[in-house]
């Protein structure tokens, strides 16, 4: 998620950097996960600018996937594999701007030594040794939409191809749909639009096609904190959420 997020907050103004040093599955033992998250803070009296992306497109212009592959049996060539079958799959399907689809691809490996079971007495059953391939596909449009999916799979339980058909088939039901913001990137983005100046909009999946109700929560919840009103405007295929920001200033 950190890669379209960062990519929809700086539109309003903040820029912020996430490194994941370490992963740690939950619950496990052993020493903890590390992520380190630094901030640029808005400068005096500067507030978050109003963003508006509700222009629809299925035409794509940046397409970002990043494939990690983690645990103790993790390798170069795993990851590879996975990447190659969402670059093939996302080819198949979406049309670019102009003559070619502008991709980036980055693999990661993080292999991990298997754990130390002798101290998990909370467990009946001894948990076997997970490789797991985690997937991110982020697509940018022509009208600067982002649209984001991941997902995060056993090696022995989904292969490659598979994934990148799945993965394939929800971001293009994302973009027939009109939406230009996917739901999860919505929700977190709720808060900013929030303490924004100005009205923000965004285009998001209808009700039907949302998963849970977070969107709904996160403007309830951003709009008793911070005085700021909101509107959830739902259409055919697609939503408009419009957010009136307070300004908020240090």
């Amino acid at each position: 998620m950190q890669v379209p997020l960062r990519t929809l907050l700086a539109r309003f103004g903040l820029a912020y950097n996430v490194e994941v040093s370490k992963r740690m599955f939950f619950p496990g033992g052993g020493p903890s996960g590390h992520v380190q998250v630094s901030v640029n803070p808005i400068d005096g009296e500067k507030t978050l600018q109003a963003i508006d992306l509700t222009e629809s497109s299925t035409s794509v212009r940046r397409v970002f996937i990043r494939v990690t592959a983690f645990g103790s049996s993790a390798n170069e060539n795993m990851a590879e594999h996975y990447a190659s079958a969402l670059k093939l799959a996302v080819r198949n399907t979406f049309t670019g701007v102009g003559e070619d689809l502008v991709m980036e691809v980055e693999c990661i490996v993080e292999t991990t030594a298997a754990t130390n079971q002798k101290k998990k007495t909370f467990r009946p059953h001894k948990p076997k040794e997970r490789t797991a391939v985690s997937a991110l596909v982020v697509l940018e449009t022509a009208t600067n939409g982002l649209i984001s999916l991941d997902r995060t799979v056993n090696v022995n339980e989904s292969t490659a191809s598979i994934l990148a058909d799945q993965m394939n088939s929800k971001l293009s039901e994302y973009l027939q749909s009109g939406a230009c913001v996917d739901e999860h990137l919505a929700d977190n983005a709720v808060v900013l639009m929030a303490l924004a100046q100005g009205t923000s909009r965004l285009r998001v999946p209808c009700k039907a096609q949302r998963t849970s109700q977070h969107l709904e929560t996160a403007l309830e919840i951003a709009g008793r904190l911070t005085g700021a009103t909101y509107r959830l405007l739902e259409q055919e295929t697609t939503a408009i959420i419009e957010v009136d920001g307070v300004g908020h200033h240090r």
